[in-house]
């Protein structure tokens, strides 16, 4: 379920940009290199939970257990996916749920998983083998996106 931003939609436009920025930046890192640096990560997720409830568009509860939240689910995946879900995603993940609060960490991973899955189908499809792995991180970031876009 989608959970509405509570307010502030200047604050919220002026965060777009540079969370929409450190997405796409992840992205096309995970797409070249198949990591997540934390360099985009980790002050990513610090500045989202200081900068998002001075914006008012979390409340700093949200905030941090929108971190919290993603960060125990996406560590959950990272133990029972043995490689294919990397702690870049995890820390990626825990960015998100910082900026997005925990009412939407769970719509974001589901997303996430969702284009993911629907990406592996058409790799196998075009001759992809059942061993191959795909950047995940570009699946993360669009359904960051696309959450953040319909939050406002």
């Amino acid at each position: 379920m989608l959970v509405a931003a509570e307010g502030a939609s200047l604050p919220r436009a002026l965060l777009t940009l540079p969370f929409v920025a450190a997405l796409v930046a992840a992205a096309l890192v995970d797409l070249r290199t198949r990591r997540i640096p934390n360099t985009l990560t980790l002050p990513g997720a610090t500045l989202a939970v200081v900068l998002v409830p001075l914006a008012g568009v979390l409340s700093w509860g949200g905030a941090i257990g929108g971190l919290g939240l993603a960060t125990l689910l996406s560590g959950a995946l990272y133990l029972v996916a043995r490689g294919a879900f990397g702690m870049g995603d995890v820390k990626l993940s825990a960015f998100l749920g910082a900026a997005l609060g925990a009412g939407n960490v769970v719509a974001v991973l589901a997303l996430a998983s969702a284009l993911g899955a629907i990406a592996a189908a058409i790799a196998l499809a075009r001759g992809a083998h059942h061993e191959d792995t795909i950047a995940f991180g570009p699946y993360l970031a669009a359904a960051g996106v696309l959450v953040w876009a319909l939050g406002s």
